[in-house]
């Protein structure tokens, strides 16, 4: 096995998670599924850590927390390229081609959930194709931007899949990516029962540093990066992680809730930890060089 990143050769073991292992680079820290899942048993975790009719329903249940969510990217996106084209890689359901559509961005997804992507062309009317990015055939050059929020860690070749990003990407063109801080507090404090850990549908686990040398070394350049997390992310993942199962564990995960006490606490001490790049998701914004 070669490190994707800075191809070392060695690696120690991290973390047990199930019937797999996350080991890590020797010299960068990319935390690697060990053993490396094929590719069927990477789309049968995937189709059953994300549910088809579950991850429909989450995004229309919370369709304002999303698109409010979305509207910050897009704040941020404003600062590099103001308008344009983009393309939304992982779209789902197609809330964030909603919301730059909104914002005056001409908008096209990628979805290699079928039912996901007909829910997003149906309902929403968008153009979502649901096929790999690779086979999609785009012209080079004919975006201004492409995002792929919690993408990257799926694929099993990450560089061919930012060569194509290049590619399809204009002269200066912007990309933004997010996915999961294998460094976080988030991720320490829960070891092997951090749910973004989803081993095999997750490969690859990133933390800032290695995943801003991974961007560079892929002719990108690093405008801006952030970690943060969700408040109710953390604390629930911390309930989830450390309350026991059962009717006691049930009360108790109540009793937690109610009192608010993880979610309070996260509130007033996440500023810091994300200052340190310890949030639980990173995300860059870079341009193509």
């Amino acid at each position: 096995m070669v490190c994707p990143v800075c191809r070392n050769v060695e690696f120690v073991s991290y973390l047990k998670v199930n019937d797999f292992n996350v080991i890590r680079c020797k010299k960068c820290k990319l935390g690697i599924t060990h053993p490396f899942p094929s590719t069927e048993q990477s789309l049968q975790a995937n189709l059953e850590t994300y549910n088809s009719e579950q991850r429909i329903q989450l995004y229309l249940t919370k369709i304002d927390y999303f698109k409010k969510r979305y509207r910050k990217y897009l704040l941020n996106i404003r600062n590099y390229k103001p308008q344009g084209k983009l393309l939304d890689v992982g779209c789902n359901i197609g809330l964030f081609l909603v919301t730059a559509k909104e914002e005056g961005f001409e908008a096209t997804g990628i979805e290699l959930n079928k039912e996901c992507a007909d829910y997003g062309v149906k309902n929403f009317e968008l153009d979502i194709v649901n096929d790999y990015l690779e086979n999609r055939g785009f012209q080079d050059g004919t975006f201004d931007i492409v995002t792929m929020f919690d993408v990257l860690e799926h694929i099993p070749d990450m560089r061919n899949a930012l060569g194509e990003v290049r590619r399809v990407l204009k002269k200066d063109g912007l990309l933004v990516v997010q996915l999961p801080n294998l460094d976080s507090i988030m991720a320490r404090i829960t070891g092997s029962n951090w749910v973004w850990l989803t081993t095999p549908d997750h490969l690859y686990h990133f933390n800032p540093k290695n995943l801003s040398e991974f961007l560079l070394s892929n002719g990108f350049r690093i405008k801006y990066l952030r970690t943060w997390e969700p408040s109710e992310d953390f604390s629930s993942n911390f309930i989830q992680a450390f309350c026991p199962n059962g009717i006691f564990g049930r009360s108790f995960k109540k009793i937690l809730r109610l009192s608010k006490v993880v979610l309070l606490a996260t509130h007033l001490l996440r500023p810091f930890w994300w200052r340190k790049y310890r949030g639980g998701l990173i995300e860059v914004y870079a341009t193509k060089v």
